[in-house]
């Protein structure tokens, strides 16, 4: 993380998570956020969903820009795919606040299921004979 990055996540835990989504949106619409520049590309990374194509499996789920008013910002951002915007053809009112919240306990426990399946995956790919793809173990 470059401290560009470890400064705006500061300033912004220092608000609530609902302030902190709009001044986040703000961010991207000032071109205030530090963008790695389009998709993540790797030969590995590619795949495929409904038929599209997408440079990477990695992508923002609906939500985070409901007015897509960020489309282009977040299309640097590095993600396979984007979903904004909303399926209404008026604006919503939406559900009550406090609509977002943090989940540090919880994102630590996800990353750390994230590294267990992560080594899991190394160490079944190492019992793998490479040369004739089959299984040394």
């Amino acid at each position: 993380m470059s401290a560009l990055e470890d400064i705006g996540l500061k300033f912004l835990h220092r608000f609530d998570p609902e302030r902190a989504h709009g001044l986040s949106i703000q961010a991207l619409k000032w071109g205030l956020a530090p963008l790695h520049g389009g998709p993540v590309t790797s030969p590995r990374l590619t795949t495929s969903m409904g038929g599209i194509a997408l440079a990477n499996p990695v992508g923002l789920a609906a939500g985070y820009d409901k007015n897509a008013q960020t489309l282009g910002p977040l299309s640097k951002a590095g993600f396979g795919f984007l979903e904004v915007g909303a399926a209404t053809p008026r604006p919503q009112v939406g559900n009550p606040k406090p609509r977002l919240f943090r989940l540090k306990i919880i994102l630590r426990v996800l990353f750390f299921i994230l590294l267990v399946a992560l080594a899991f995956g190394i160490y079944y790919k190492a019992q793998i004979d490479f040369s004739n793809g089959e299984r040394i173990i």
